[in-house]
């Protein structure tokens, strides 16, 4: 009797599971809720694949789906969306959108296959928000900034400044404090870093920057140091980028050059050339102030600012970019403070830590810095 008892009683609670099952599936359904590898997908759609682990759905069958309007331009491939007032604008193989002309990364990048664009899943939820209101922050995953390139000023047959006092030259305080910086970056993070040179060279400003492009950088960091006839000037300075630069020109040469090394045709327009420039220069501003903020406060330096500048290295760059002046080598004081090492180290490892802060206060962000300034 107690034998049979349990064989009903396995039985009822296999139907119960059974059911349970099916009610937990359709609910799923209901709900439209499917779970995926790479993030959040809203719909189970049928064209759906997965590229390096991480789940995609197609651009054109995603917004098939919600009837959103959606173009892909023939020559440059990138997807024009436009639903309820908002414009994005999505290039393939690219980390790159534009949101209403504004400039918000994606992680991971879209995908080209078949001319197709593949979005990835985490980025739906983003767009399933244009069904309900305006767009003002994008969806987007966390990017970490990798990879610096760093600059010391002058090399070679350039000497740069001079010191009046004590003969520091410019060039080799430069390249001491860059390698220095180096070293204190890899001591803070897992950074991949390269210099503009090594050694006592020379390399045209033009390439300096060309070396940065070509390394997809994510910051890039000049060193210098200063010089003026009136010797009781001194003080720490930091430039980006001027907004009076023609940012038009800057973006039709990067189109250029992108278009002779990128073959997918995804970063060759100017005019998502042009937005993400722009961006750029508020980015570097925000890097300019967190590391002038630190330094003055370490090292106990006059603040002479964060200041604009049309210096051509920062020009030609296509990556947040600053150029820092440490000192004066036409004042005493600091030219002394300039040729001693243990200074020089701390001048690397104040640079070091305003970079870092600027790194955290981005990815915070998501990735982008909704500043207006």
């Amino acid at each position: 009797m107690v034998q049979g008892k349990d064989i009903i009683f396995r039985r009822e609670m296999k139907y119960i599971i059974r059911i349970s099952a099916v009610f937990i599936f359709a609910a799923a359904l209901l709900s439209g809720c499917v779970t995926t590898q790479g993030g959040y997908v809203r719909q189970p759609y049928g064209g759906a694949a997965t590229f390096s682990g991480s789940q995609y759905v197609p651009l054109k069958e995603f917004c098939d789906t919600y009837n959103i309007s959606c173009s892909i331009d023939k020559v440059s491939s990138i997807a024009e969306v436009k639903y309820n007032g908002n414009v994005v604008k999505i290039m393939p193989n690219s980390n790159i959108s534009l949101i209403n002309d504004s400039v918000k990364r994606i992680y991971p990048q879209p995908v080209m296959k078949d001319d197709s664009i593949y979005v990835p899943a985490s980025f739906l939820k983003y767009l399933e928000d244009m069904l309900k209101k305006k767009i003002t922050v994008p969806y987007v995953e966390k990017h970490l900034i990798n990879r610096i390139v760093i600059d010391p000023g002058h090399g070679g047959n350039n000497i740069g400044a001079v010191g009046k006092h004590y003969g520091v030259r410019e060039k080799e305080l430069n390249l001491d404090v860059a390698k220095m910086l180096k070293e204190e970056l890899l001591k803070l993070g897992n950074f991949d870093i390269k210099l503009t040179r090594t050694s006592d060279a020379f390399i045209p400003l033009e390439e300096r920057a060309d070396i940065a492009n070509r390394f997809k950088t994510d910051l890039f960091i000049s060193i210098h140091a200063n010089t003026v006839y009136k010797r009781h000037i001194k003080g720490l300075e930091i430039f980006y980028i001027s907004e009076r630069t023609n940012d038009y020109s800057r973006a039709v040469r990067a189109a250029e050059n992108e278009a002779k090394s990128d073959t997918s045709g995804s970063n060759n327009s100017a005019a998502y050339w042009k937005a993400k420039l722009r961006e750029n220069r508020k980015e570097s501003k925000e890097l300019a102030k967190m590391i002038c903020i630190n330094a003055v406060k370490d090292l106990n330096l006059r603040n002479r600012g964060v200041k604009a500048s049309h210096f051509l290295v920062l020009k030609r760059t296509n990556m947040p970019a600053v150029l820092v002046e440490m000192g004066f080598l036409s004042n005493k004081q600091e030219e002394e403070r300039l040729k001693s090492y243990s200074y020089r180290r701390s001048i690397a490892r104040t640079i070091a830590e305003g970079i870092l802060l600027y790194r955290d206060k981005y990815e915070k962000a998501k990735g982008y810095n909704n500043s207006s300034n």
